[in-house]
């Protein structure tokens, strides 16, 4: 799905639901490498009573996901639809 209809389609989708879902953009195993970092981040997060609370400051914690953010799969929808300057702002885990 990279055509301008596509992307039109998607824009549509945004506009209308505030998200918009693009299959396989992502290899597995680059979902697997976010998953592990994560669910580590997760575990470090813990505290004595073994209770995880919200991570604020998940873009800081894992860089791989400021990383998928900027890489050229994802650039090639976000850009012609959002804008050369769109950016990740924040992520939270809860």
């Amino acid at each position: 799905m990279t055509g301008a209809r596509s992307r039109k389609r998607l824009k549509e989708g945004l506009e209308r639901d505030g998200f918009a879902l693009i299959r396989n953009i992502v290899a597995m195993e680059r979902l697997e490498e976010l998953t592990n970092a994560v669910e580590g981040a997760r575990a470090d997060g813990r505290d004595r009573g073994g209770s995880v609370y919200a991570i604020r400051d998940l873009l800081r914690v894992v860089p791989q996901i400021v990383a998928l953010a900027r890489s050229r799969p994802i650039r090639q929808f976000v850009t012609p639809i959002i804008g050369e300057g769109a950016l990740l702002v924040r992520g939270l885990l809860c």
